[in-house]
């Protein structure tokens, strides 16, 4: 079946998925590398029922790992915008993830957080008469006003707050990732006119001509590598929290440093 007739989700882009995967091996494969790695310390990883901070850590270190690999797909099959658009939230995750593993109090802030979620969904629901999405909720809070005051008082006696990512990547020490490639990815989530621009073609004069609306490589290597990046640096911290970073520290070194050098590698392409 041709793209222009079924897209992304036709047979056809198989053959995208194939010259994309050998124009960008070296970068497919440190990924592949690091995935592996990845699947084999979820196995070590151990529910202690006694530990909440371990199993919210690990829970939150499978779905980065989630997140990982739906980079990879998407990528490969043209997909950067979305690609770029899910890497951003892993991020999110990955702040989360860090200041986790480093400090055990933070998992009340974080539980706490849902608290005030929940409270908002609660009044959304209770003010959209209309909306049967939130029917059964709507009745529900209707039904049982202490609910919402039990919550109201749970949240001010404990002191809960929204969550705010860029003071998550200080207290998690990842403030330089929040400032470069969270934010360069924030572009993509927020639908800024200029993550647009990928979308179309432009004269030499900078005049939009054409729309290009087919599968694209542009800024693949950057993704792959800044994903890399966000897994690694889950795996040292969720291995370090459960005791198992000795089994992997060198291949989690082999990782950084072949991270490092195509890094490198890709600078100064971009210089060039």
């Amino acid at each position: 079946m041709d793209f222009n007739e079924e897209g992304f989700i036709g047979d056809s882009i198989a053959d995208f998925k194939g010259s994309v995967e050998g124009k960008h091996a070296q970068f497919f494969e440190l990924y592949r590398k690091t995935n592996r790695i990845a699947h084999k310390m979820v196995f070590h990883l151990e529910i202690a029922n006694n530990d909440g901070q371990k199993v919210i850590a690990a829970a939150l270190f499978i779905r980065l790992l989630h997140t990982f690999q739906a980079v990879a797909i998407l990528a490969q099959h043209g997909l950067m915008l979305d690609s770029k658009a899910l890497l951003r939230g892993g991020l999110e995750a990955l702040f989360i993830l860090n200041l986790l593993c480093k400090e055990k109090e933070f998992l009340d802030e974080y539980i706490g957080s849902d608290a005030l979620r929940r409270r908002k969904l609660f009044n959304v629901a209770a003010d959209s008469a209309s909306d049967p999405n939130f029917e059964s909720l709507r009745n529900y809070a209707h039904s049982h006003p202490e609910f919402l005051e039990g919550l109201e008082e749970e949240i001010k006696k404990n002191g809960w707050k929204k969550l705010n990512t860029k003071e998550l990547a200080e207290r998690s020490g990842l403030i330089s990732m929040y400032d470069t490639h969270y934010r360069l990815l924030s572009e993509e989530v927020h639908t800024v006119p200029r993550s647009l621009e990928s979308l179309l073609g432009f004269t030499e004069d900078q005049t939009p001509s054409s729309f290009e609306w087919g599968p694209s490589d542009q800024e693949l290597p950057f993704t792959l590598l800044t994903s890399v990046q966000m897994l690694l640096v889950g795996m040292k911290a969720i291995s370090t929290l459960c005791g198992i970073y000795d089994q992997h520290e060198e291949l989690l070194l082999e990782i950084d440093a072949s991270l490092t050098e195509l890094n490198q590698a890709l600078s100064t392409l971009d210089t060039q």
